[in-house]
């Protein structure tokens, strides 16, 4: 018997299910409600004329996600926050606030406590690229309106924090940061492509390239990898911060790693790590002569389930 014709077979089987391509993307079903648990571990140093200061902040959250209704490739999604958390550790001393305590004195814990399930809209594509994040700046402008006691001053405070973490941009950059993920054609086993974006972050605007590998699958799972190059958009615009006007110079990587649904393409566990050096560039002023340098330094760790 000629055995060759068998194994040529067999390696025709082996190299067709080494390069069996699937088509990565988001599949949701209407009416149906998807859910996001994530905490953001952040570490932030600054060396301000000669001296070091740190910052920790730890990020909870849990967000549900309705399909409300799918057009072509676009879904609209009613985004709920289900919890909020958060832990700052400054040199002042630590503070945590979260949207379970009932403390009526506690007016940043009473705030996330009204911030959850408030719905607001956002149109996702199956891409997961997100078109449009509607209504949450009116969620948390409503809340800031509804405590007449509250100094200006504390408005303004607590209205720079939620801009920062749940304005607009900053929710489309977070949202995507996980999802606008997926190839625009089937891909194969150690198959990669680059998807590029921005992301906002406090203060500044970051463009950023990613390629993604898909490293294989489990039996219910896809695995992604992605390795990400990221720098400040526009150097040489003046934002603000605390008061001060200045300009900043970042850049750094993220290494990201991703497990993905078959079925509907959310994500069902992640790990992204992320680490950025530069500085601020304070400008010189009659209130800052000959302007100031100051180095920056920051460590972002993000877990995400599906639980």
């Amino acid at each position: 018997m000629n055995k060759f014709p068998l194994i040529s077979y067999l390696g025709l089987w082996c190299f067709s299910t080494m390069a069996q391509r699937v088509k990565l993307g988001l599949h949701l079903k209407e009416d149906s409600t998807y859910t996001q648990t994530s905490e953001a571990k952040s570490f932030v140093e600054q060396m301000v004329q000669g001296r070091s200061i740190k910052l920790d902040v730890d990020i909870k959250e849990k967000t549900s996600f309705l399909v409300k209704q799918i057009n072509g490739d676009v879904y609209n999604l009613e985004v709920r926050y289900k919890s909020l958390e958060l832990d700052m550790s400054v040199p002042q001393g630590s503070m945590r606030y979260s949207s379970e305590k009932k403390d009526s004195t506690d007016i940043m814990s009473m705030f996330l406590r009204q911030m959850v399930e408030k719905p607001f809209y956002v149109k996702m594509r199956t891409s997961g690229k997100v078109d449009k994040v509607l209504g949450v700046d009116k969620l948390w402008k409503d809340i800031l309106k509804s405590y007449p006691q509250m100094t200006d001053a504390q408005k303004s405070q607590i209205g720079t924090q939620m801009s920062q973490s749940f304005g607009g941009d900053a929710v489309k950059g977070n949202f995507e940061m996980l999802t606008a993920i997926y190839p625009d054609k089937p891909v194969a086993r150690g198959e990669k492509w680059t998807i590029s974006g921005k992301l906002k972050l406090p203060i500044i605007l970051l463009t950023e390239w990613t390629t993604f590998e898909y490293e294989g699958s489990t039996a219910s799972t896809y695995l992604i990898h992605g390795n990400s190059k990221m720098q400040t958009g526009d150097k040489n615009a003046l934002v603000q911060s605390n008061g001060v006007k200045l300009r900043c110079d970042l850049s750094g990587t993220r290494v990201s790693d991703l497990e993905i649904d078959k079925k509907s393409g959310w994500i069902v566990s992640g790990h992204l790590t992320t680490s950025l050096q530069g500085l601020a560039l304070i400008p010189d002023s009659p209130q800052n002569s000959g302007g100031m340098k100051i180095p920056i330094f920051t460590k972002n760790e993000i877990l995400v389930s599906n639980k």
